[in-house]
């Protein structure tokens, strides 16, 4: 017979079920908290934990007193325990619940047709935390019992115990009975003494009883108890596969907190790595404190894209919640939240890439040179660049908060990004700036000319020098009256080359005035000529109508003549937008024509503005019953 795996966890996943401290086990739903901690060894009780305590075979009698004492059991209405009765899914649920502390929802009607009073809340809290679910049939099936092959995987699992090789070795006479996807789970719930059982034989499709989940429930405490303690270790990463990572010659077990860095993916980005992870009583690797990196990549083949040769390790969004160090060259991080700090270090000469990366503590760059160093979309708190000639550039949506310059380098930066704040320190006298930056600080007495090698083009890049101002005035669009949503029409027909629209085509339509303003704390303003940048974003249109009378759609055409226009602080364009059912993102960008001004694409000034197109509403119809 061959039962799936998927069933069992479907049908029967309960892990900890009445197991960990914290339920009482009756049948009346009662459940009280209780000190998760094992009593101590006490003289035998002179009145019996229940009645019919001695109705239990001998060796689960002094369990199910423990675990009463626990609080982890309790009898029915009579107040004996029933130890030879079966135990239901409706009970684990009841338990489970309780156990786990699980938030009950504020449910009369199960999503069950068959569940009906007893036991609705808790069946429903398994479900939303994905613990216990339906059968195929669409219904939960309460009554239904659970065999002791079921009760190894959910203990198993409560546990935490690595099944690793396990299953081939099952030294019981009725092996053949358990299902082949369960025999790991029965050998370690046999070897972790979970579970034992009866002259050499397993039981597997027997049903489970009350007297065998007591006994279970203490010895899973135990297991438990050992698996709250921790230990760091660390090492050389000798393998990683989908669920273990070989350290220093011992297999460790992976949780889901620790699989998005170690995983087979991953495995020739942590070749040879340097790790220090927490690991629990039962081997469990529970966090990464600290990762050094130290395999390889390659160089770009030719004409191949940057790091395109480059070993990446992607944490899909997972924590180091210590340090991270790159030690070799053509190395890329993606996907990662460092909490303490990030170093590229002297080994590295070439390039390093960071996307997607949070670094909570520093980032300290001591390796590469002239080759890059890129950090995309990346979250940075302080900034270091500590090697002579290395390239470091912020790009897409990258922020940020200070940068302090040790040695000879190139800062560079996208388009919308800005450096807050930039530090340099003394012996520095040759930093190329290709990146705005708010405010440079010097060391006393050196003048930004002697420290900034390509000046005369950056020099209206920096806002402000040791905080005296020092650039042209920094531009923003003001845009008033822009709907939260309008209503989704037609696009107007271009217009023709007199530029004449009728008023009529914007009957109903509410202008977007769109202005310029300045940052009055910045130098002088700027003298050149200018002109908004079409933007082509599909499906829209934004109408303008110059002092001539004649209307543009800026959206596709910009707006001003091609040799620009001069800035004027105090005009403000009534821009009418036509737009298609969606929602879209349009940008405007005011073009230094000049490109006298020294900005990245001479942009000086750019504002994205969302606007939501929505269908017409239909009018209701009229009340033919109203009088």
């Amino acid at each position: 017979m061959k039962a799936t795996f998927n069933k069992v966890l479907t049908t029967t996943t309960v892990l900890s079920m009445v197991l960990t401290p914290g339920a009482v086990w009756a049948a009346d739903d009662t459940a009280t908290s209780v000190t998760p901690t094992m009593p101590a060894a006490t003289e035998q009780q002179k009145t019996p934990a229940f009645p019919d305590l001695n109705t239990a075979v001998s060796w689960a009698r002094e369990q199910i007193t423990q675990a009463k004492e626990m609080g982890w059991i309790g009898g029915y209405p009579d107040g004996k325990f029933y130890p030879l009765n079966n135990l239901t899914r409706r009970e684990a649920a009841i338990i489970m619940s309780g156990a786990l502390k699980l938030e009950l929802p504020d449910k009369t009607v199960s999503s069950y047709p068959d569940v009906k009073v007893w036991g609705i809340k808790e069946i429903e809290a398994v479900k939303e935390a994905g613990l216990m679910l339906g059968k195929e049939t669409g219904k939960f099936h309460p009554d239904d019992k659970i065999t002791r092959q079921e009760l190894a995987i959910i203990l198993v699992k409560a546990a935490k115990i690595s099944t690793e090789g396990k299953g081939d070795n099952l030294t019981i006479k009725d092996a053949g009975k358990v299902w082949p996807d369960a025999k790991p789970y029965v050998q370690a719930a046999m070897d972790s003494k979970l579970m034992v059982g009866y002259n050499n034989y397993f039981n597997p499709t027997d049903t489970a009883t009350r007297q065998e989940m007591a006994v279970m429930a203490v010895n899973l405490a135990k297991v438990l108890e050992g698996n709250s303690t921790t230990s760091e270790q660390a090492g050389t990463v000798a393998s990683v596969t989908a669920d273990t990572l070989t350290l220093n010659g011992q297999s460790y077990k992976l949780t889901d907190a620790v699989k998005g860095i170690f995983n087979e993916k991953n495995a020739a980005a942590l070749k040879d790595a340097q790790v220090k992870v927490e690991v629990d009583g039962a081997k469990n690797v529970t966090k990464v404190k600290g990762l050094e990196l130290m395999a390889a990549g390659q160089a770009p083949a030719e004409g191949e894209p940057e790091f395109s040769g480059n070993v990446t390790l992607d944490g899909n969004h997972a924590n180091v919640e210590g340090d991270v160090t790159v030690r070799a060259n053509y190395i890329s991080l993606h996907n990662l939240t460092v909490k303490g700090n990030l170093t590229v270090a002297k080994e590295v000469q070439n390039d390093f890439e960071a996307k997607n990366v949070t670094v909570e503590g520093n980032t300290l760059i001591e390796g590469g040179d002239t080759n890059t160093v890129v950090f995309e979309n990346a979250k940075l708190k302080d900034v270091q660049a500590a090697k002579e000639n290395v390239k470091v550039s912020f790009k897409g949506n990258s922020s940020v908060e200070t940068v302090e310059v040790a040695k000879n380098a190139e800062l560079a930066a996208d388009q919308g990004i800005s450096l807050p704040k930039v530090t340099v320190k003394d012996g520095v006298n040759a930093l190329k700036v290709n990146a705005m930056i708010d405010e440079l600080i010097l060391p006393e007495k050196v003048k930004v000319e002697e420290v900034i090698s390509n000046y005369e083009e950056a020099k209206n890049w920096i806002g402000k020098v040791n905080g005296e101002a020092h650039a042209y005035n920094t531009y923003t669009f003001v845009t008033e009256g822009v709907p939260a949503s309008v209503e989704a029409r037609e696009l107007l027909s271009e217009a023709p080359a007199d530029g004449k629209i009728a008023a009529e085509a914007f009957a109903g339509v509410q202008p977007v005035k769109v202005s310029l303003a300045v940052d009055k704390d910045n130098a002088h303003q700027y003298e050149g000529h200018v002109r908004i940048q079409p933007s082509n974003v599909e499906g829209v249109q934004l109408w303008a109508q110059d002092a001539e009378g004649k209307w543009w759609d800026i959206n596709k055409t910009g707006w001003g003549p091609a040799e620009g226009f001069k800035l004027d602080l105090n005009l403000k364009t009534d821009v009418y937008v036509v737009a298609q059912e969606g929602t879209h993102i349009i940008p405007l960008k005011l073009e230094d024509v000049d490109k006298k001004y020294g900005t990245v694409n001479n942009v000086i000034a750019q504002k994205n503005f969302e606007l939501k197109a929505e269908p017409k509403a239909e009018k209701p119809a009229d009340n033919q019953d109203a009088k």
